[in-house]
């Protein structure tokens, strides 16, 4: 087994483990590759195992691996957390850089309180925006290329932490001179009109499917990856759209109306995602705790 003074080598494994590829555990522990490959050497022949195996372009696995993986991981996260809470971040000289994902009503609704602090209690720190693609943030929070996500709850990210920041519900936008609709939609209206749909890796994905869980298909003409073009591709046409209430203010009263869905639905939960388990943990930790009770902070003055 790997001696306590062996804790790089763990390190090595974890990352190899996390990115699949030796050159990006080398890039992500800031090494050469050569140097991770002898750690990998040395891995292999203190625990007399292959360890991973090339699988066209990617380190797989093997079976002792996969067991190794859950010890090794609460091991470092265990002697960075017991760390972390003896180190402070000097955010207020900090010039480090988060990166953030953000959905579309995360970035209208939270992103301007959150740079607003941020440049207020610490305007050297750099902050970069992601879009949001539902279908990799997991894996994004655990291989640590973001610090945190903002976007809809998604059954299937698990292994991370969750915060509840916002409920939310979906209404309709429209044009206001649409011809048939009025002020008042049918659900026949609803199935009927063509409509402007956000594409999955959004995270906008729940009324669509709803409805088709209910065997119900509604005509599709246009898949946005945000919502931004909206406004504008209401305007000029009689497509319709659902949209969170929360982002309605982006759209142009003089030219579009909201109206309710013509059905039930569950609200939106939209929710930060989150990991602490990686490096930098003292940066990270202040980073999301920060963001959170910003996030927090904006839903309560918006609900009185």
């Amino acid at each position: 087994m790997v001696s306590i003074m062996d804790l790089n080598l763990i390190k090595v494994f974890l990352a190899i483990y996390e990115t699949k590829s030796v050159t990006h555990a080398a890039d992500q522990l800031c090494i050469t590759q050569p140097s991770a490959s002898y750690a990998l050497k040395k891995l292999r022949y203190e625990l007399n195992d292959v360890l991973f195996v090339r699988n066209n372009t990617e380190m797989q696995p093997t079976f002792r691996a996969i067991q190794y993986y859950d010890i090794f991981k609460k091991a470092i996260q265990s002697i960075n957390l017991t760390i972390a809470d003896n180190k402070a971040f000097e955010y207020a000289t900090s010039s480090y850089k988060f990166v953030l994902a953000i959905s579309d009503i995360g970035e209208f609704f939270f992103l301007p309180h959150i740079y607003k602090y941020l440049q207020s209690v610490a305007p050297h720190i750099r902050l970069e925006i992601l879009q949001i693609d539902i279908h990799q943030l997991e894996d994004w929070l655990l291989t640590g290329k973001i610090d945190a996500a903002i976007c809809n709850r998604h059954d299937k990210i698990s292994h991370v932490r969750c915060e509840l920041l916002l409920q939310d519900q979906y209404v309709c936008v429209l044009n206001k001179k649409h011809p048939r609709i009025h002020n008042k939609m049918t659900f026949e209206q609803f199935l009927q009109e063509q409509h402007i749909i956000i594409a999955s890796q959004a995270g906008h994905h729940y009324v669509e499917k709803s409805l088709l869980q209910a065997g119900h298909n509604i005509n599709v003409a246009i898949y946005l990856p945000r919502f931004i073009t909206v406004n504008e591709l209401i305007s000029i046409s009689e497509s319709i759209a659902t949209i969170p209430s929360k982002i309605k203010y982006m759209f142009d009263c003089s030219k579009t109306k909201i109206l309710a869905l013509p059905f039930k639905i569950p609200e939106i939960e939209v929710c930060m995602y989150y990991n602490l388990n990686n490096k930098n943990i003292p940066a990270k930790k202040w980073f999301c705790e920060t963001i959170k009770e910003i996030c927090l902070k904006t839903t309560s003055q918006s609900n009185k």
